[in-house]
């Protein structure tokens, strides 16, 4: 999937979640929704989206998700071994390239 469509389609489900907290809690079409959402107990779409990442990137490195999964990060345990400020600072791993068939029949390389 790409990340640009992702993310287009998580905007266009944040704004839906905002509009459907306020006419639950009949709310004029302008009110903040953090107080909303915090009285509702519930978590804005993003955070979701985030906690749900994590929880995925936690389970792929304690190798707890199927083997399918298990080339999809790159882990790298140290950045350097210089004596610098950052040297203990993680680093986060990204997605490995995967290609992906589109529905024009070229391959494009996904992250």
């Amino acid at each position: 999937m790409d990340y640009w469509y992702m993310v287009l389609t998580l905007n266009v489900f944040f704004k839906l979640q905002k509009k459907l907290v306020r006419l639950i809690l009949h709310k004029r079409y302008n009110a903040h929704t953090d107080p909303l959402l915090k009285s509702l107990n519930s978590l804005k779409i993003e955070d979701i989206f985030k906690l749900k990442a994590l929880q995925f990137h936690f389970k792929n490195k304690n190798s707890m998700t199927p083997e399918y999964f298990n080339d999809f990060f790159d882990h790298q345990v140290l950045q350097h071994n210089y004596n610098t400020r950052f040297k203990h600072k993680p680093i986060l791993p990204l997605p490995n390239k995967v290609p992906v068939k589109t529905a024009l029949d070229t391959t494009l390389l996904a992250y």
